[in-house]
């Protein structure tokens, strides 16, 4: 990953780049697992400068915090992979916007849903619908992992970050990216989430001195689920279905797509757009 810099943020065990997992339309980097016997360790997950997943914000395991290099939380990232995406809303011919303006429906259905699913399964929510992934003890394990992956529900209002607090999941891209391609955030339950400065948090979040570059409200990001209080701007979507539900990504999709087409200001010109049927049936 380009902002990554090293082929360690793309490795747990300094050899390989096991963090990565390739799907049809999508490159998911980070994944539960770290390697604590690695030289330097590592989590699975990617650090992130607004993101403390249990060693400190921006960083990566330390043993003396974590000592089996088991996050608190995960922070995934999910990036096109079949065609190279800007970002959002930009007048660039390659953001987002731009894409389905000029008819590739297809193309942005594909890579949204492949975006949003390998997030959520990258975060431990194995095949939609099957329990978080559990770190080894049998049958006692995978009950308490599942327990806790139904338990855990998408930020659902305004400033709720993604925090073991707020036991809560967001996926949310920034409308100005701070690289130059588009990639989504998908946040767990991380331990601590930083919003400031600037715009760094990575759930439904505003930022009052931004009003006028994001009206009405300043939301600096378009999300996956974001608040029913965002409804006026024609935003507010959200799944009913829990991250861990198998019908979380088809509803995560729909709702990303109103979200970011009222935001891109899009929704109109496009009239009933939907995703192929098609698409949503491939998992």
């Amino acid at each position: 990953l380009a902002h990554e810099g090293q082929r360690a943020s793309n490795s747990t065990n300094n050899a390989e780049p096991n963090k990565l997992t390739q799907l049809p339309s999508a490159t998911i980097a980070g994944q539960v697992a770290g390697d604590a016997a690695a030289d330097p360790p590592h989590y699975g997950s990617m650090g992130d400068w607004s993101v403390d997943l249990g060693s400190g914000f921006d960083a990566d395991c330390d043993l003396s915090a974590s000592p089996t290099c088991a996050t608190r939380g995960t922070h995934i990232l999910s990036i096109p992979s079949t065609t190279y995406v800007s970002d959002l809303l930009s007048s660039n011919p390659r953001s987002l916007a731009s894409l389905l303006r000029a008819g590739e429906v297809a193309d942005v259905c594909a890579m949204l849903r492949d975006m949003i699913r390998g997030g959520v399964e990258q975060s431990g929510y194995a095949g939609q619908g099957g329990a978080a992934s559990a770190a080894g003890g049998g049958a006692g394990a995978d009950a308490g992992a599942q327990a806790q992956a139904q338990a855990v529900t998408s930020c659902a209002n305004e400033d709720e970050d993604p925090t073991e607090a707020n036991g809560c999941l967001a996926q949310c891209f920034h409308i100005t990216p701070d690289v130059n391609y588009l990639h989504l955030h998908t946040t767990n339950t991380a331990m601590a989430m930083r919003d400031g400065p600037g715009n760094s948090g990575l759930g439904p979040d505003v930022n009052a001195s931004d009003i006028a570059r994001y009206p009405p409200r300043g939301a600096y990001n378009v999300c996956v689920c974001e608040p029913a209080s965002w409804a006026a701007e024609g935003r507010g979507a959200c799944p009913q279905a829990a991250p861990s539900d198998p019908e979380y990504v088809e509803q995560g999709l729909a709702s990303l797509l109103g979200n970011f087409m009222a935001a891109a200001g899009v929704d109109g010109e496009l009239g009933s757009f939907v995703c192929p049927a098609e698409l949503l049936d491939e998992t």
